[in-house]
């Protein structure tokens, strides 16, 4: 184990014993703010053969990095792809979360790569799933990703689960969408009213609706 490696380990919040993220969350500000690349290099390593816990630890500090200065983690984007293949939950929701990070400086690679994410996060956890919504709204504000983007987008929002389905549905009226994807959006949501749902959830579902007819009311 090099020095830098065990260094970083050190620090994270299952060496120290602590059972919440604010070591790592601490530890990740400090690495943003110092811009020290030599720490990113020992947190991937770690990630590639660390202890369990270390590796999940790791990926955490990197997203939070990422959430702060993109740029840190971009030159290792090609690692975070691997992570979304491994077998440990965490690691894959931590990847597509650190992926999410970088979609406004590496659009085109992720771009490239998106319909195997989206297979990955048909699979994966609720929170990959949420992040894969995250990463096709802001795939879609590039202007030559943006047709493709959204209608993976509203097709993930025909066949997401009911807990979701307001969430996603409220985060797709946030985008500047053309009057033909407000009305798939609309005809989907309606669809999907029939379906067995809790009360909020639908008062939140027909919510989206009226502000969508609101907005796109002249096309109508």
């Amino acid at each position: 184990m090099t020095q830098a490696k065990h260094a970083i380990e050190e620090q994270l919040s299952s060496s120290l014993g602590v059972k919440d993220e604010q070591p790592n969350i601490l530890l990740a500000n400090k690495i943003a703010a110092t811009k020290d690349t030599a720490a990113i290099t020992a947190l991937v390593n770690v990630i590639r053969s660390g202890r369990i816990a270390a590796r999940s630890d790791c990926i955490k500090v990197l997203y939070e990095i990422g959430y702060q200065n993109p740029m840190m983690i971009a030159p290792h984007i090609d690692t975070f792809f691997l992570l979304t293949e491994n077998k440990n939950n965490r690691l894959v929701w931590g990847a597509f979360t650190a992926i999410n990070t970088l979609t406004g400086l590496c659009a085109d690679v992720i771009f490239e790569r998106i319909n195997t994410l989206e297979k990955v996060a048909d699979n994966a956890s609720v929170i990959a799933k949420d992040q894969m919504i995250n990463i096709l709204i802001s795939l879609s504000s590039h202007e030559q990703y943006q047709d493709k983007s959204i209608t993976m987008l509203l097709n993930r929002i025909a066949k997401c689960a009911v807990n979701q389905l307001p969430m996603y549905a409220e985060k797709a009226t946030a985008l500047a969408l053309s009057l033909k994807d407000a009305l798939a959006l609309i005809k989907t949501l309606e669809k999907r009213l029939a379906q067995t749902m809790p009360p909020s959830k639908k008062k939140r579902v027909n919510m989206v609706i009226a502000k969508l007819k609101h907005t796109y009311s002249p096309g109508l």
